[in-house]
């Protein structure tokens, strides 16, 4: 977490250093291009591939058993007499929900696979 935290000030800190790097070596390289090329690198920096690779479920939508189109065989988790298919959790990999706990509060819980 502390990495996080100052990640962003990390980041910009380098870039203005690469950038008077390249106003101090100006004669030696093609400022333009490395600037570009600086600008570009603290621009990916911000993207977090984990969010776009794994993106939690919606709002989990839950049928009867009755209603359910599950195979016998198929595994899920279960939570509180709800069951999260790890077909469907092997797509997302995490899902957010509550659950009620015993003392009727409702609980945010994540379930991953």
């Amino acid at each position: 977490m502390f990495v996080l935290h100052w990640q962003h000030i990390v980041e910009l800190v380098c870039a203005a250093a690469a950038l008077i790097a390249v106003a101090v070596l100006r004669p030696h390289i093609r400022t333009i291009t490395v600037t570009a090329l600086v600008l570009v690198f603290a621009g990916l920096s911000f993207v977090n591939v984990f969010e776009v690779m794994f993106h939690p479920a919606g709002a989990p939508a839950f049928q009867s058993v009755r209603d359910t189109r599950l195979d016998g065989d198929e595994k899920v988790l279960a939570v509180n007499a709800r069951a999260y298919p790890i077909r469907s959790i092997s797509y997302h990999h995490i899902v957010n929900d509550t659950v009620v706990n015993d003392k009727g509060d409702s609980v945010p819980i994540a379930v991953t696979y």
